[in-house]
């Protein structure tokens, strides 16, 4: 299905084609895109998914195969919302993160400030989490699947919760006790959870059973759990003022380690 779009602007985006217009919600019912499969509804801008950029000058662009990523608001004929146009491959991440914020109980781990606050409940700053699904959600599914990716990943993460209480809501005291003793809850480990689902996920193409986080690690003649601060395969990426520091070649590096050790019978 080929798409051709006037009065659009062409945004500043490295390594992507965004493109961005404003129409009315007559324009767009008229417009009779699909829609991915999902309940949410457009709160304040239109997202449009598309497969190809066929053609594109000052103002036009041709597009092959759009798709609304959720519902259309439920608005007057006449008002207006803006819209952007985001490439297939650059829509995933942004649909996981809206689906994902919907579920209350993954909601309320999300801390919206730009620092996590010692005293916080919160598990993880949203610009982490906004960061995590866009390394690693550059997997090429169609997007009849993306519902069903987010809804299995979805039962994995309350599975996770209800089987390790420490990744649920925790009072700060309890938070704080937890955090003394283990870097399981933060989110270089919540990076390798969701790493973990859709490695299996994608080889199979449906729901991943949560690791066994309390499996004994063994280093150096140390035993417990893999995230634990005593855990001396920690002590390298330790600074000097006792926070953890991690590079790409470091995530990736020690994720396959963990993964291992999680895979291993």
């Amino acid at each position: 299905m080929l798409f051709k779009v006037e009065g659009v602007k062409k945004l500043k985006r490295q390594a992507q084609d965004v493109f961005l217009t404003t129409v009315t919600v007559q324009t767009l019912n008229s417009w009779n895109l699909p829609v991915i499969k999902s309940a949410t509804i457009s709160p304040n801008i239109i997202l449009i998914s598309y497969d190809t950029l066929v053609y594109h000058d000052r103002n036009e662009i041709e597009v092959t195969a759009p798709m609304l990523l959720f519902q259309k608001p439920q608005s007057d004929d006449a008002d207006e919302y803006p819209v952007l146009f985001v490439a297939n491959d650059r829509s995933l991440p942004k649909y996981c993160e809206e689906r994902l914020l919907e579920y209350e109980s993954f909601n309320r781990l999300i801390d919206q400030s730009k620092n996590l606050s010692s005293n916080s409940t919160k598990l993880m700053v949203y610009h982490s989490f906004k960061e995590i699904l866009n390394r690693h959600l550059k997997i090429s599914i169609n997007r009849d699947q993306w519902s069903k990716l987010v809804t299995d990943l979805i039962d994995y993460i309350q599975t996770l919760l209800t089987s390790y209480p420490f990744l649920n809501y925790l009072p700060i005291k309890e938070r704080k006790q937890f955090r003394k003793r283990s870097i399981a809850d933060t989110s270089i480990a919540w990076e390798f959870y969701l790493v973990y689902f859709l490695e299996e996920w994608m080889i199979r193409l449906g729901p991943s059973q949560v690791p066994d986080l309390r499996k004994p690690f063994n280093y150096e003649g140390w035993t417990g759990d893999f995230f634990d601060r005593d855990n001396p395969f920690w002590q390298s990426y330790i600074t000097s003022n006792g926070k953890f520091l991690f590079n790409e070649a470091d995530r990736e590096s020690i994720y396959r380690i963990w993964r291992e050790w999680m895979r291993r019978a």
